[in-house]
C-alpha cells in the first residue's frame, strides 16, 4: 500500500477514534467503534502498527468497558441499600431510558434517559417492596454517573494507545515495542 493510503487510512483511523471517545460517556458503543477501527486498519494496512497483540488489547479493553458500564448502575443502587432486584431494576431502567432518551433528542437525552430511567424505575421498585426508594434511585444515578466516566475514560485511553502505536506525534511508538 502507498505511503499516501496508509497516510490517508491512518486519519480516518484518528477520525474514527476520536468519534469513539466522543459517543462513549453517552452509553454508545464508543469502545466498539474504536476496537473496530483498528482492527480493520492492521488488517487493510499491514503495516504493523497494530499487531494482532495490540487489537487484542483493545478488545479487552472494550470489553471490560462495556462490562463496566452494565455493572456501575446495579453497583451503585446495591451500595446505597438497593436490594438486589431494585439493583436489577435501575440496570434495566438505565438502558431503557437511554433507548428513549436518544430517540427524542440523540446525545443529550441518552444521558439524560439513562439517569432518568435508572432513578425511576429503582425508586418505584424499592417503594413498592418497602425499601428505601429515593436512598436506592439515588445510588443508581450516580452509579450510572460512574458508568460514564470510566468508559470515557477507558475509551481515551484506547485512542491515545491507537495513536502513539500509529506514529501519532511523528513516531513516538516507532521503538517496535509490542
Amino acid at each position: 500500500m502507498s505511503a499516501v493510503l496508509i497516510a490517508l487510512a491512518r486519519g480516518v483511523l484518528w477520525g474514527l477514534c476520536g468519534l469513539g471517545v466522543l459517543l462513549a460517556p453517552f452509553g454508545l458503543p464508543g469502545t466498539l467503534v474504536i476496537f473496530v477501527a483498528a482492527a480493520v486498519y492492521g488488517w487493510a494496512t499491514a503495516t504493523g502498527e497494530l499487531s494482532i497483540a495490540r487489537v487484542a488489547l483493545l478488545a479487552l479493553l472494550a470489553a471490560v468497558a462495556e462490562g463496566w458500564e452494565a455493572l456501575a448502575g446495579y453497583m451503585g443502587a446495591r451500595r446505597f441499600g438497593a436490594s438486589r432486584s431494585g439493583s436489577l431494576a435501575a440496570a434495566v431502567g438505565g438502558f431503557i431510558g437511554a433507548a428513549a432518551g436518544t430517540a427524542v433528542l440523540p446525545v443529550a437525552g441518552t444521558i439524560l434517559g439513562a439517569l432518568l430511567g435508572a432513578f425511576l424505575l429503582a425508586f418505584i421498585w424499592e417503594t413498592a417492596i418497602g425499601g428505601r426508594g429515593g436512598r436506592a434511585a439515588t445510588g443508581a444515578v450516580l452509579g450510572r454517573i460512574a458508568a460514564s466516566f470510566g468508559k470515557a475514560g477507558i475509551a481515551a485511553g484506547m485512542g491515545v494507545l491507537v495513536f502513539i502505536w500509529t506514529r501519532g506525534f511523528g513516531g513516538l511508538a516507532s521503538s517496535g515495542a509490542g
